[in-house]
């Protein structure tokens, strides 16, 4: 069991759902394969796998995005990396592509800034919604 903000994790056969320590009841019956989260500190969205797909719920446990990519990555800056036949892009939290998937590695945004690889070469993208006005 994980504990994050007041959520807990819980598995019933083999699948995950989520606990609420205030009330103490389930908010999201177990039903994915497998979940994730990164940033204890400002988790936004928890990626879930749900039929061998990745996507994102809310701390609430909506869905935010349906579960469709390959993998999923961290959120950050108000972007989620995900991975689609074998290249990562980036999806904004509604789940809308804002960077089309070209990466054959992409890191999460620090500071407006990702390192990317692309046809084996290495470079820096700049956070398109951050600097779209420069």
């Amino acid at each position: 069991m994980y504990i994050l903000k007041g959520l807990y994790t819980i598995k019933k056969d083999g699948k995950y759902g989520f606990l609420s320590s205030k009330p103490d009841k389930i908010f999201v019956e177990p039903q994915f394969e497998d979940f994730k989260w990164f940033s204890f500190e400002k988790v936004e969205l928890i990626s879930i796998k749900k039929n061998g797909k990745w996507g994102c719920i809310d701390t609430i446990g909506n869905i935010a995005i349906e579960p469709q990519f390959d993998d999923i990555g961290e959120t950050s800056e108000g972007l989620v990396q995900f991975k689609k036949d074998d290249k990562w892009g980036f999806i904004n939290k509604t789940g809308e592509i804002v960077i089309e998937p070209q990466f054959e590695i992409a890191n999460s945004f620090k500071e407006g800034f990702a390192i990317v690889k692309k046809n084996g070469k290495y470079g820096i993208i700049k956070h398109p919604i951050l600097f779209s006005n420069q």
